[in-house]
């Protein structure tokens, strides 16, 4: 197997040729770019080893000067037009419920801040250019497999993506005010939340009723969580 350019995020490689039976590794070959403004490509693709991402249905992406994409291993190299994610690592960030939390900010420039303080993630046997499956320690491996058949793996690229929204969230100061009502046969109640620089005011109770206020200290990450529990359970956002 040859393994050229890595996913800023996860850490696993990009280019895999697969000369083996099993298709355990054939995941990370479908890939997306995070452009320099922080938009992501619509479509997926796979790198072709020489700077370029070749994507699905036409089209073609290209790094300047003919450099890989995103040669994240060299820590003096960071002037790319774009990133590579993984297509399954953009799935895990799209279904995050912290999702929302990227909307005001540059993707590309949180994935960048977050590698140069996370390398850990990356994957700890990557090379210059190759690595060979065969030489890989059993203990290390399970990495490369597919998260959706691995569940040591998938674990393991859900904590890091959560930590991800824990460091993109931490830097944007946001403020929120949004107040909710869950109006049923046995149910007349309402719900308001108001959050800056960490720290969140709820009231809720009886609508008519002054309610009860709790006041505390919370990461962004917990009350954008806090705020999709209560849509699930049937809220209704009031303007």
């Amino acid at each position: 197997m040859s393994f050229i350019v890595y996913d800023m995020l996860i850490g696993n490689p990009s280019l895999i040729i697969v000369r083996e039976k099993t298709k355990n590794y054939e995941w990370m070959n479908k890939v997306r770019v995070v452009y320099k403004d922080g938009k992501i490509s619509n479509k997926t693709g796979y790198y072709n080893g020489g700077g370029k991402v070749i994507f699905k249905n036409g089209g073609l992406f290209s790094s300047e000067e003919s450099e890989s994409v995103a040669d994240v291993y060299n820590d003096d190299i960071y002037d790319f037009k774009g990133y590579l994610i993984l297509d399954e690592t953009y799935k895990y960030l799209k279904k995050n419920k912290s999702f929302n939390c990227l909307k005001d900010q540059n993707l590309f420039d949180l994935m960048k801040k977050f590698y140069q303080k996370n390398k850990k993630n990356m994957f700890s046997e990557m090379g210059d250019q190759y690595i060979y499956i065969d030489a890989i320690d059993k203990n290390k491996i399970w990495q490369l497999e597919n998260p959706n058949k691995n569940i040591k793996n998938k674990e393991r690229i859900e904590k890091i993506i959560n930590n991800f929204y824990l460091f993109s969230c931490k830097t944007n100061d946001k403020i929120i005010t949004k107040y909710f009502e869950y109006k049923e046969k046995l149910s007349n109640k309402f719900w308001k939340i108001s959050y800056k620089d960490g720290y969140c005011k709820i009231t809720y109770g009886k609508i008519g009723s002054n309610g009860i206020t709790i006041e505390k200290k919370e990461p962004l990450l917990k009350i954008l969580k806090l705020i999709s529990s209560k849509e699930e359970k049937g809220y209704k956002l009031k303007k």
